[in-house]
């Protein structure tokens, strides 16, 4: 599913758009993925790399087709959503999903342990369903 998910996002490439995407200032961005929610505070060194990236990252987007994945690191602070996932990143804007190609080493300061403090803001693990 990864390798049919990167593979269209390259096929489209060479259709790519520019996205006027930016952050709330004042907004706590939300973070989630399979095992923790958490918030990180505007002001913060997290939420300034965050914004950085969305800076760095308004060009090379493409219109995507495939049922976007379930899983990933779900990011939205009420004006932006990015779903980041393996070597892809989703936002839904316009009415439209669109895709770009990403490493995950661009991404991976989202990705925080279960139960660490970030900021003032405590990080929460996600019940998982199913048996233990």
């Amino acid at each position: 599913m990864r390798k049919l998910m990167l593979t269209s996002l390259l096929i489209l490439a060479a259709c790519s758009a520019r996205l006027e995407l930016s952050l709330s200032p004042d907004t706590p961005v939300s973070v989630r993925d399979s095992t923790s929610v958490h918030e990180i505070q505007p002001g913060t060194p997290d939420h300034q790399a965050l914004q950085n990236w969305i800076s760095r990252n308004q060009t090379g987007w493409s219109k995507h087709y495939a049922t976007p994945p379930s899983g990933g690191i779900l990011v939205s602070d009420g004006n932006i959503a990015l779903r980041f996932f393996g070597n892809g990143v989703l936002v839904h804007r316009d009415g439209q999903l669109w895709g770009k190609s990403v490493q995950e080493s661009e991404y991976n300061f989202l990705r925080k342990a279960p139960g660490r403090l970030h900021g003032d803001v405590y990080h929460s693990a996600v019940p998982r369903s199913g048996p233990a």
